[in-house]
């Protein structure tokens, strides 16, 4: 049973999300999976009178469904308002509990008000799995529950392979947004990567940008995203916030999966993943424009680079080792443990 966001209000603008290649790997391992969408349900439900009955009303549907459904997993994605009593029912009946987040959990993000909704879902959870690095909560008593996933890539929709191509209209494809579930720009809002981005477009002039999400060019989504990937040779990965280890926005994962050569800052750290030699790492801007210069050039080498970066994504950090993954760490599965297990 998977209880999060599927986003059924953005009119298929996010088919790709994380929530939705999670359900298509359990099904893929040969599992039924039950949904509930919070963020619907609560719209649905919502109540000027009192705002607190809407609450109940979702609770006691997530109750009804597991009484109804009986699942071996309730896997929860960023959703904060489950009671105590339905955690208690799962843990009386058996049920195993995780949760996953997929935000950067820099301090400018994983605010006071975020910190305490986290850590409400992981004193009840048996698991807790981050696509960051688990180690800045080291110190904390749940450390253990916390573990390190990757952004997952599904073949069914990571189905582009950009270093078979010849043909290219950008170079360099990137793209930001304010957050994906607003869809658009906040009037006045400033993202720190537009200065970033605007300085590598005015220092090279030869390469052909497509970026997307500043002056005033909205963000994109869906089939139109997949659209821009498919003519882009290379690919900017840069997330927001201060870097943390092994963080990334769900980006990268169709960067990668769809064979385009990504370029990361080092201070990512994720060349614990993916060698020099798939991705290719920078130390500051000087740097990245110096390197996208020479692999705009060097066909054979991106080509090469991309295609094994892809190779290393889909063998082994797509969405049914993942989803395999989070039914061994519950005990649900004797898979064996994903090369990036323990390498965080």
């Amino acid at each position: 049973m998977h209880v999060a966001n599927f986003n059924e209000n953005s009119d298929g603008r996010l088919f790709y999300s994380f929530a939705n290649k999670l359900n298509a790997g359990f099904i893929k391992n040969n599992h039924i999976i039950e949904t509930i969408s919070d963020r619907s349900f609560l719209k649905l439900n919502r109540s000027l009178i009192n705002p607190f009955n809407e609450n109940k009303k979702f609770n006691e549907k997530i109750l009804n469904t597991l009484k109804n459904f009986s699942p071996n997993l309730i896997l929860i994605g960023h959703v904060f308002n489950i009671e105590k009593n339905v955690f208690d029912y799962c843990k009386k009946n058996n049920i195993k509990i995780c949760s996953w987040y997929i935000d950067s959990i820099s301090k400018e993000f994983l605010n006071k008000d975020k910190k305490r909704k986290f850590m409400y879902n992981l004193q009840y959870v048996d698991n807790y799995f981050i696509t960051s690095s688990p180690k800045i909560f080291k110190r904390n008593k749940y450390f253990k529950k916390i573990k390190f996933i990757p952004n997952p890539v599904d073949s069914s929709i990571d189905n582009l392979k950009n270093f078979e191509n010849e043909d290219f209209n950008f170079d360099i494809f990137s793209a930001i947004s304010h957050g994906q579930n607003r869809g658009i720009l906040k009037k006045g809002k400033f993202d720190e990567r537009e200065k970033f981005i605007k300085q590598l477009i005015f220092n090279l002039p030869e390469i052909k940008f497509a970026s997307f999400g500043m002056d005033n060019f909205e963000p994109i989504w869906g089939a139109n995203y997949y659209y821009y990937l498919s003519k882009s040779k290379m690919a900017l990965n840069i997330s927001r916030g201060s870097y943390q280890n092994l963080y990334s926005s769900d980006r990268i994962s169709s960067l990668i999966g769809n064979g385009m050569l990504v370029f990361m800052n080092k201070k990512t750290k994720f060349e614990k993943l993916f060698t020099n030699k798939e991705v290719v790492f920078y130390k500051n801007q000087k740097d990245l424009i110096d390197k996208i210069k020479y692999y705009s050039l060097n066909n054979k080498i991106r080509i090469k680079f991309a295609k094994s970066a892809y190779k290393k994504y889909h063998n082994h950090m797509n969405n049914m080792i993942i989803t395999n993954y989070i039914l061994k760490c519950v005990e649900l599965n004797n898979s064996k443990n994903p090369f990036w297990h323990n390498k965080t």
